[in-house]
């Protein structure tokens, strides 16, 4: 009877273990833009370099639109690529990692929204202190040796549950 509460313990403790350890992995960004007819909300956006960000665009106006961001007008990064585009009522995402920090510009590609008015700032940066680990950081070393430990705890229970056939 001991040899299975045991067994049961270090198998629950595995678990649960190894899946709070899954939470401190690299967090990912996402930004939310509303699409309108002619404006972007946010029209001013801060993204921490080096993270990947998912971009969930709202298209509220009737016309079609798309976010690009660049410097000038060398697109660095465009949410729809190449042609395409949100359509009025729908919504669009994409993901891309910043990798260079700076100012870049932000605008809407299609037409000539971008001269309508349809523009905002995006800025990427480098924030130190702030930011959360990347591979090899502390907090991903204490993460994997709990994933580590939820591991050993349920190996450690299979083997009493196979020894002793609990």
């Amino acid at each position: 009877m001991f040899a299975r509460s045991l067994s049961r313990g270090f198998i629950v403790l595995g678990l649960v273990v190894g899946g709070l350890s899954a939470g401190s992995a690299v967090a990912d960004q996402t930004v939310n833009v509303d699409l309108m007819d002619f404006s972007l909300a946010p029209n001013a956006i801060t993204v921490r370099a080096g993270e990947k960000v998912k971009f969930n665009l709202v298209n509220k106006g009737v016309r079609p639109h798309d976010v690009a961001i660049g410097k000038g007008t060398n697109v660095t990064y465009e949410v729809v690529a190449g042609a395409g585009n949100v359509a009025g009522g729908t919504s669009g995402s994409g993901e891309f990692t910043f990798t260079d920090a700076g100012d870049y510009d932000m605008w809407c590609p299609v037409g000539n929204h971008r001269a309508q008015g349809m523009v905002g700032t995006f800025k990427v940066q480098v924030v130190s202190g702030a930011a959360l680990p990347k591979t090899g950081d502390p907090l991903t070393v204490v993460g994997l040796g709990i994933a580590g430990i939820g591991a050993l705890s349920l190996a450690a229970g299979t083997a009493i549950r196979r020894r002793t056939g609990a």
